[in-house]
């Protein structure tokens, strides 16, 4: 009787162990989930502020064009 005791309880050990790694696999799944969107998400935002820039210069008169090339050729 004393044998089935032992074989329960290192049952119960090895699933305990189960259990834990089931968990942290999960939990890096998750974690590794979340830093893909947030990289994503700041990738959406650099190529956002781009375009905004882009943007921004195309809707300038173009003397302010020419007045901003200017002051950056000089600053070079």
């Amino acid at each position: 009787m004393k044998e089935f005791g032992q074989k329960a309880a290192q049952s119960r050990h090895s699933h305990q162990i189960r259990s834990e790694r089931e968990k942290t696999r999960r939990e890096d799944q998750l974690r590794a989930k979340s830093d893909v969107k947030r990289r994503s998400a700041q990738s959406w935002i650099i190529c956002e502020e781009k375009i905004s820039s882009e943007l921004d210069k195309l809707r300038r008169p173009k003397s302010d064009l020419r007045s901003t090339e200017a002051k950056q050729r000089n600053q070079i």
